[in-house]
Formats: structure tokens, sequence, C-alpha cells
């Protein structure tokens, strides 16, 4: 369950990420189902760091 919720909070924030074109985007949702533990390892750890970045210093 908890895997199951993780795994959907990632596609919605993949989703939702601004500062990824559209193909890095789908990049990411490719590794997201490609390698579904590792994948979103990867997403909250590097992927939405660097989005989260973009974001405090634009502002």
């Amino acid at each position: 369950m908890i895997c199951a919720a993780t795994f959907i909070g990632a596609l919605i924030s993949i989703a939702r990420s601004t500062n990824h074109t559209p193909s890095g985007r789908a990049l990411w949702l490719l590794v997201v189902f490609a390698l579904p533990v590792f994948g979103l390892m990867l997403w909250f750890l590097v992927g939405r760091t660097n989005s989260q970045a973009g974001r405090s210093g634009s502002s």
C-alpha cells in the first residue's frame, strides 16, 4: 500500500514538475516505470531536488 502511494505520488510529482522539459519528464517517467524502486529513489533524491532548487532561486 505504501509502495503504491509512493509510486503514484512520484508520477504526480513528475507530471507537475515545471523545471523539467516535456522530454525530461518523459525520461523520468520511463525510469520510474522501468526501475520502480530505484527510479522512485532517484526521483525523490535527485530529480525533485533539482526542480525545487530552481524554484527557490527564482523567488
